[in-house]
């Protein structure tokens, strides 16, 4: 196939719907640049593309924890005032309440 050692990744018509592209450019192996361009062939996408998602797949964006401070209270103090407002909270109530 002839591919070279050099290889140079960009993904076009991204199905991850990416708002920032950043051109990489990578060495490889003649073989192993054969066996992307093979794999590629077979899925009917460009070499770069496969690589884009392959990348993509390998290095997850981070996740951001979205439960964090959802049930936030507003007080700063709870932490310190743990029991006082567990007592406030149940003072009036009975066992068969809870």
């Amino acid at each position: 196939m002839g591919l070279g050692a050099c290889c140079s990744c960009h993904v076009i018509g991204d199905p991850y719907n990416w708002d920032v592209m950043t051109k990489l450019t990578i060495e490889v192996p003649d073989d192993v640049a054969e066996r992307v361009a093979d794999a590629a062939a077979e899925r009917g996408v460009a070499s770069e593309e496969l690589l884009g998602l392959v990348v993509a797949e390998s290095f997850p964006a981070r996740r951001s924890l979205s439960f964090i401070a959802m049930g936030r209270s507003g007080r700063s103090d709870t932490a310190e005032r743990h029991k006082e407002i567990i007592r406030e909270a149940f003072a009036n109530k009975h066992a068969a309440d809870v």
